[in-house]
């Protein structure tokens, strides 16, 4: 069945489904065709998904009083629909309520799985879409909140830590991020040393964000030499093509972790010790690797260069 017919008919099942058992195997059955089991996205049926309506579909079921399961799957759905479709994207953030839907949710539902899907969906939608931040600005305060609650769940944080990075990556935002006091609450992320947190991450958005600006203290703040010591060790598995940490299914994109790192090397104490952990094996290792890459091999270089500096 071809990409709009199949969604054309998970369409119709999710109008006339009577349960929410029905409901909820239909929206598994649609993520299942825009992500298969190795984690690959299909496009067509991203696109398919989109055109057919089944994209406002879950939307409203996202919105709608149905059971927990139902809601964080039409939540889940949206997410991956949206990965890396800048059309989903576009449509979702500027012709839907996503952004306040989910945080209406964030702020009342007492789901956490809920609560965890709606944060993944928008990171989702909003995390590379150009522009997208313009419509997010309101949502900073409730994202740093979550993160510096330590009464908030792991799982929860971790996401915002993440949703905020994402923000941080794109040069535009990083003067609302200073306005907010965002740095602040990155530099207590690196400072819990707490993997599990983000620490990692929150590193390499204060080392871009220094990095435009040209000053370093912020970073040298909430810097210490175990946290670059798991940087590297977030490299070296990235590079291995492993989840970092072990057993997280969270994974880096190789050439932002590089880029982030070379960031860091600009400041001359963080680069002392990036030295001393062997980043130049790592990075000269990947740049004679045959799936590197354009721009892993481009900050590969860069990142070399700059250890050449002493």
């Amino acid at each position: 069945m071809a990409p709009r017919q199949q969604m054309r008919h998970y369409l119709r099942q999710l109008q006339n489904s009577r349960s929410p058992e029905s409901t909820a195997t239909i929206i598994q059955n649609i993520f299942s065709l825009c992500f298969d089991n190795s984690s690959v996205t299909h496009p067509e049926y991203q696109t398919a998904a989109l055109e057919e309506g089944v994209v406002n579909k879950l939307l409203e079921i996202c919105a709608s009083d149905e059971l927990e399961v139902v809601r964080a799957r039409a939540f889940n759905a949206l997410g991956t629909i949206a990965f890396k479709n800048e059309d989903v994207c576009n449509m979702l953030l500027w012709k839907t309520t996503i952004v306040p839907l989910v945080q209406h949710v964030l702020e009342n539902d007492k789901s956490l799985f809920v609560r965890h899907r709606a944060l993944y969906a928008l990171n989702n939608v909003a995390c590379e879409l150009p522009g997208a931040h313009e419509s997010l600005y309101s949502f900073l305060p409730m994202l740093m909140g979550i993160i510096i609650d330590p009464k908030e769940h792991l799982e929860i944080r971790k996401t915002s830590v993440t949703f905020l990075c994402s923000f941080a990556s794109n040069p535009a935002t990083h003067q609302i991020l200073r306005e907010h006091r965002a740095v602040d609450v990155f530099i207590y992320v690196m400072k819990s040393n707490d993997v599990s947190l983000m620490c990692t991450s929150a590193a390499l958005a204060v080392a871009n964000i220094c990095d435009r600006k040209g000053d370093f203290t912020e970073l040298a703040a909430g810097c210490s030499d175990s946290l670059l010591c798991k940087l590297i060790d977030a490299l070296r598995a990235t590079l291995q093509g492993q989840d970092y940490p072990a057993n997280t299914n969270g994974f880096y994109t190789d050439w932002k972790l590089v880029m982030g790192i070379g960031f860091m090397c600009r400041h001359p104490p963080a680069r002392a010790v990036i030295k001393h952990l062997g980043l130049a094996d790592l990075l000269r290792t990947a740049l004679v690797s045959e799936t590197s890459s354009t721009k892993l091999l481009k900050y590969c270089l860069e990142t070399l260069w700059l250890l050449s500096v002493d």
